[in-house]
């Protein structure tokens, strides 16, 4: 009599498990739409010089690794929670990003760091779509519908920092 009740048990476990729909793409949703900003300075000591932070799924995140970031792809972090009361003072910077930034196809910005002073980073994922682009800090160096968003990230850097 047991054994008839292993083989049902056996059953439903084995239905249960294929009819779960996997996501192979590795990611949660909460990885598909998100920011990152931050700025990074070259030659500068200490943990202030690269801080780069993740907006994600309502929550605002800190990178650990503090990497210069490159030209040729998005920043790839490691990131650690925040509290809400910082996510809070960010969260509205999606609004600021203007429309003309997504037709912008170079990556660089101005020159960003060229003369120590320094670069800004931003990364937009929607769709698990990445765009990312690096400013340069020196605003005469921008394009001028781009100016306030370098403030704007500037701003939220100060923020949370």
């Amino acid at each position: 009599m047991k054994n008839p009740l292993v083989i049902v048990n056996i059953l439903i476990c084995f239905f249960v498990f294929i009819s779960c729909k996997k996501d192979n793409t590795g990611s949660t949703t909460a990885d598909k739409d998100y920011i990152v900003f931050g700025h990074f300075y070259g030659f500068c000591h200490g943990e202030q010089c690269i801080e780069i932070f993740k907006i994600s799924a309502g929550k605002l995140y800190e990178d650990i690794l503090d990497h210069y970031p490159g030209t040729e792809n998005p920043y790839d972090g490691s990131y650690v929670l925040l509290t809400d009361e910082k996510y809070q003072l960010v969260k509205d910077m999606v609004n600021n990003i203007p429309n003309t930034l997504y037709q912008v196809n170079n990556h660089v910005i101005g020159t960003p760091d060229a003369g120590d002073w320094g670069g800004l980073y931003l990364e937009v994922t929607v769709n698990g779509q990445r765009r990312f682009w690096l400013f340069d800090k020196m605003k005469q160096n921008l394009p001028e519908d781009l100016r306030p968003l370098a403030d704007e990230i500037e701003r939220c850097i100060s923020l949370v920092q």
